[in-house]
């Protein structure tokens, strides 16, 4: 009994020291939302718009072709960075124009993993 008590107390301790602060920030907005990221994802389906993203090194790369494969020049691209498991981290980066339809970027993640 003691045994398990010392493991449980171990536990705990971890647990709460290992605490990221995981929080979404206002889920109430954003659950009132829903309903239009939903439909804004269906409009972007019905385009036929096909988009490219590869990361190379510290480089990020987006192409971008309409329903006929030509590229689609845009005025801005940027990129949202968000890191799941830890507050505070997330970032965003605009993409550079290299060619129509063609963006990159060099991108510095403060934090090695998934983002």
């Amino acid at each position: 009994f003691v045994g398990l008590t010392i493991l449980n107390g171990i536990m705990v301790t971890i647990a709460v020291r290992s605490y990221t602060g995981t929080v979404v920030s206002h889920p109430y907005e954003k659950g009132l939302n829903y309903n239009k990221t939903i439909a804004a994802a269906e409009a972007q389906e019905a385009r036929g718009w096909k988009g490219d993203i590869r990361h190379e090194g510290k480089k990020l790369y987006f192409t971008l072709e309409n329903e006929s494969g030509q590229p689609v020049a845009l005025k801005e691209v940027k990129a949202n960075f968000f890191r799941p498991t830890q507050q505070g981290y997330d970032f965003n980066q605009v993409l550079k124009f290299d060619t129509v339809g063609n963006y990159s970027a060099e991108v510095n993640f403060p934090l090695p993993g998934l983002w």
